[in-house]
């Protein structure tokens, strides 16, 4: 019979560095990424049109308008923080991020 002690004890100090990590998460899990709030507060960032066909009856346009004039936000900030959101929680970030956002 193989002695499986030594994987087990490497899953666990695994699992318990990955409990520890979860741990450290504080706030809000639908907070925006830093970097991504500084450039879409500077007005002076090169923006981009964007334009996908969605299905009308998601009501996307609609619904980032009311968000965008109840938040005092632009609708195109409205889109970039949702679709960035969205794309890093999927193992999608930007390629020329940088390791932390300049203050």
């Amino acid at each position: 019979m193989t002695d499986l002690s030594s994987q087990v004890s490497r899953l666990r100090r695994i699992a318990d560095e990955l409990e520890s990590v979860s741990g450290e998460e504080e706030g809000d899990p639908l907070a925006p990424h830093p970097w991504t709030l500084q450039l879409v507060d500077s007005r002076g960032t090169e923006r981009g049109q964007l334009n996908y066909r969605t299905p009308e009856a998601l009501e996307l346009r609609k619904r980032i308008q009311r968000y965008a004039v109840e938040h005092d936000m632009q609708p195109g900030d409205v889109a970039a923080l949702a679709l960035d959101y969205w794309l890093r929680a999927r193992g999608f970030p930007p390629s020329s991020q940088p390791d932390r956002p300049s203050r």
